[in-house]
């Protein structure tokens, strides 16, 4: 198997939420969204795979579960997903396993083959594990829920890039 390295994926475990994150975390606290629509449940729909949508949201509001109220539509980088039992889990180990370390500064857009034994295996079944996102071509998880909740809103906020149905 051939692996193009480039730039670790975990260096996403050192990015900071932006203000614009913030901010849509701050209005999904109870404590403001009542002040700005009584009677509103905000749900937070995300593009993004680098979870700084929920590491906002997460401090702006303190007690909640952030499951309940963001769906990352694309997967997370930290993510790991089986391709043998389809086992999803968190994984924020970096590298995840030294057969995928970064190759030197020099060449980071060499390639070099790694030997499948020494790639990731899922502990439950043995299976490839793959980054938890979703790739072009496959379905998006909780699509039909997602659509639910747009059709089902009376008002939507689309910030930055939108997405096709």
């Amino acid at each position: 198997m051939k692996h193009e390295s480039s730039q670790s994926p975990y260096s996403v475990l050192k990015a900071k939420p932006s203000a614009a994150h913030y901010a849509l975390a701050l209005i999904s606290n109870t404590k403001y969204l009542k002040v700005i629509a009584p009677s509103a449940k905000l749900t937070l729909i995300t593009q993004c795979v680098d979870g700084l949508s929920i590491k906002a949201f997460l401090k702006a509001c303190p007690g909640l579960q952030s499951s309940e109220y963001i769906y990352e539509i694309y997967g997370n980088l930290l993510d790991t997903l089986c391709t043998g039992c389809k086992e999803s889990k968190r994984n924020t180990e970096s590298p995840i396993c030294q057969a995928l370390k970064e190759t030197s500064s020099d060449n980071k857009n060499a390639v070099r083959e790694i030997p499948r034994e020494d790639l990731p295996h899922c502990q439950k079944c043995g299976g490839l594990l793959r980054p938890g996102v979703v790739w072009f071509g496959e379905t998006t998880p909780r699509h039909g829920e997602v659509l639910k909740i747009v059709a089902g809103a009376d008002v939507a906020l689309v910030v930055g890039t939108s997405t096709a149905s």
